[in-house]
């Protein structure tokens, strides 16, 4: 749970700025969800903060977005673990890539309103969540998200 760990962390307001700031991108580094730099720069969008540096409100609900996406795909993991489970119980087990899960995750997460919270518009010729992580991706050499696997 090195994630939940590092946004906790990231939250305490007793820590230095500075250092908060630096658990926050550990967190984002574990857990891209359009590569770190395209979810950098997704949450800064989502918080209104452009070039600026950060402020605690603003870097408090980039916070809350990531904890909120995480939990999500944690639950996913568990909701998905117990239905391969169930399906290996009857002989009918398919075994599922990473990249498969977390991507069908990404495709049921980002509903109309979570794209709007995060501030995720539609792009011509970008139709689904795989299409727009790419198009972030596109100009970045980081690759494949790599989900945090607790």
């Amino acid at each position: 749970m090195r994630v939940n760990w590092l946004l906790r962390k990231s939250a305490d307001t007793t820590l230095p700025f500075f250092r908060r700031v630096s658990r926050f991108q550990k967190a984002v580094g574990e857990f891209e969800i359009f590569g770190y730099q395209g979810t950098m720069n997704q949450l800064k969008i989502a918080t209104g903060l452009g070039e600026r540096e950060w402020t605690s409100e603003r870097f408090d609900l980039a916070i809350k977005l990531i904890a909120v996406a995480y939990a999500s795909w944690f639950e996913f993991q568990v909701e998905a673990a117990e239905h391969a489970r169930r399906a290996k119980r009857l002989g009918k087990h398919v075994p599922i890539q990473r990249a498969d899960l977390f991507a069908t995750w990404r495709e049921r997460y980002f509903d109309d309103e979570t794209r709007s919270l995060w501030g995720i518009t539609p792009k011509s010729g970008v139709t689904s969540m795989a299409d727009f992580a790419m198009d972030q991706r596109s100009a970045m050499p980081f690759g494949d998200p790599k989900p945090y696997v607790p």
